[in-house]
C-alpha cells in the first residue's frame, strides 16, 4: 500500500491534486499542532507528546475509500507515522544549539474531530533523555517540501511537564515567513529557557 505522504508527493508532481490553499506549486494543507514536553523520572527531557489536527479537506483525501472504523483509522495512523518516521516527524529539536536525536513512535492515537479533521496524537521520545538545566531548547515543526503548513495557534498550545515548569521559563513562540515550493509558509520556533 502506498503511504500517505508518498501519495501526496506523487499526486502533487503529476498535478492531479488540489487541496486546501493549493496554488501553482501543488498540494498545500494545514496541521494545527499542540505539544506537551514530558520528562523521565529523573526530571530530564524525555520527549514530546504531539497532537496534530489535519485540515478537513486533506483528511477527506486521506480517508477517501478507506475503512473509517477504529481498526481502519489505526491503519491510517500507522501509514502516516511510517512516512513521518522517514521524515523525522517534521521535527527539529535542539538543546543549547545542538540537534537532538529522536526515536521511533510506538504510542499513538487517532480520531476524527467534529469538523471531520483527522486528529493524530503521538508520543515522540528522544533517543536519550537530556538534562535541560541551564540550557535553552528549541523546537521547529516544518515540512521541507512545504506541503504541510504546521503551526501552533497560540503559545497556550505548548505545555511543560511539572518538573520542567519548575526550572524553565514559559515557552515562547516566534514565526518567520518562508517562501518554499511556491508557497508562503509561517515556520514557528518554540524556545524554552531553563535555569
Amino acid at each position: 500500500m502506498m503511504k500517505i505522504y508518498r501519495l501526496f508527493c506523487g499526486l502533487a508532481l503529476s498535478g492531479l491534486l488540489c487541496i486546501g490553499t493549493a496554488s501553482a506549486g501543488g498540494v498545500h494543507y494545514t496541521i494545527s499542532a499542540s505539544t506537551h514536553f514530558y520528562t523521565d523520572q529523573a526530571g530530564q527531557l524525555a520527549g514530546m507528546h504531539m497532537n496534530w489536527v489535519y485540515d478537513p479537506e486533506v483528511s477527506a483525501f486521506i480517508l477517501d475509500g478507506r475503512d473509517t472504523s477504529a481498526a481502519g483509522l489505526a491503519q491510517v495512523a500507522e501509514d502516516i507515522l511510517a512516512d513521518l518516521d522517514e521524515l523525522n516527524y517534521f521535527t527539529a529539536l535542539s538543546i543549547a544549539g545542538a540537534p537532538v536525536s529522536l526515536s521511533q513512535v510506538s504510542e499513538y492515537s487517532i480520531k476524527l474531530t467534529d469538523q471531520q479533521g483527522l486528529q493524530l496524537g503521538f508520543q515522540l521520545p528522544l533517543a536519550q533523555a537530556v538534562a535541560v538545566d541551564g540550557k535553552t531548547f528549541e523546537l521547529v515543526l516544518s515540512d521541507p517540501d512545504a506541503t504541510a503548513d504546521i503551526n501552533y495557534n497560540g503559545v497556550e498550545r505548548l505545555r511543560l511537564a511539572e518538573s520542567l515548569a519548575e526550572q524553565c521559563a514559559a515557552p515562547t513562540l516566534q514565526g518567520r515567513s518562508v517562501a518554499a515550493a511556491e508557497h508562503e509558509l509561517t515556520v514557528q520556533t518554540v524556545t524554552i529557557a531553563c535555569e
